[in-house]
């Protein structure tokens, strides 16, 4: 809206200014009563539970933040989507938020694809662990089900564009696959078949570990919380 009808923005007047001071700088220690606050006006009247599909798809494709961002306290976009995802009460709805998520990854190709929509599913699985690790499996499950069942025509070029999108992942340093594979809390089921998807499509995978890029798996942080009460006032310069 800023960008494509400033001149209506404009209208708003100096709160406009002081409504862009506190954007994308939400810092964790706040996180839980914007959450609250914003799941009161936004989610919880009835059918607005339809809209985490679109916001997922969103934080995915369209906010890209920069690298000050990302290494900053600021809530990270997987923190985001977690608790998005814990927000769904209707199965179909948490079914299309999770296809919503992974979406990029069943084509995936490097030379095209921005690593930036597919990154936050990869932190997401891993940041969740070892204190959400359900979903972590729930995810992980999802996905591999998607590679089975999503186009049954296409299944091999499914099967590579998430290998690819591995790949990338962790040749770009967000994360290793033994963070994956290597979790005892994760069932043994659940890893076998992701090793058996990545061995079937030839793919060679890196394995290093980058944990300058995991400076947002912060145990202390609880962003997958369902919220359960309401706060009473709105934050200030929401």
């Amino acid at each position: 809206m800023l960008r494509g009808q400033f001149h209506w923005s404009m209208k708003i007047g100096r709160d406009l200014v002081r409504l862009l001071q506190d954007l994308v700088h939400v810092k964790f220690s706040h996180l839980k009563r914007y959450q609250m606050w914003f799941a009161k006006k936004f989610l919880f009247e009835p059918e607005r539970e339809t809209l985490i599909v679109d916001m997922i798809r969103f934080i995915c494709c369209a906010h890209h933040p920069s690298n000050e961002i990302i290494h900053s306290d600021s809530v990270p976009r997987w923190a985001i989507i977690g608790w998005l995802l814990s927000c769904c009460r209707k199965n179909y709805v948490e079914a299309n938020a999770k296809l919503a998520l992974f979406y990029d990854w069943l084509f995936f190709d490097e030379r095209m694809d921005n690593i930036m929509n597919i990154e936050p599913a990869m932190l997401l699985m891993v940041c969740s662990m070892p204190q959400y690790v359900g979903m972590t499996q729930s995810l992980l499950e999802f996905l591999l089900l998607l590679v089975d069942n999503y186009d049954q025509v296409r299944s091999y070029t499914i099967a590579k564009g998430v290998s690819l999108a591995f790949n990338s992942l962790v040749t770009e340093g967000v994360n290793s696959l033994d963070t994956l594979t290597s979790c005892d809390a994760l069932s043994p089921f659940l890893k076998e078949r992701l090793k058996k998807l990545l061995s079937s499509t030839n793919e060679t995978l890196p394995h290093q570990l980058y944990p300058g890029r995991l400076s947002h798996c912060s145990a202390d942080a609880s962003p997958l919380e369902t919220p359960s009460s309401h706060p009473k006032h709105e934050p200030a310069g929401a």
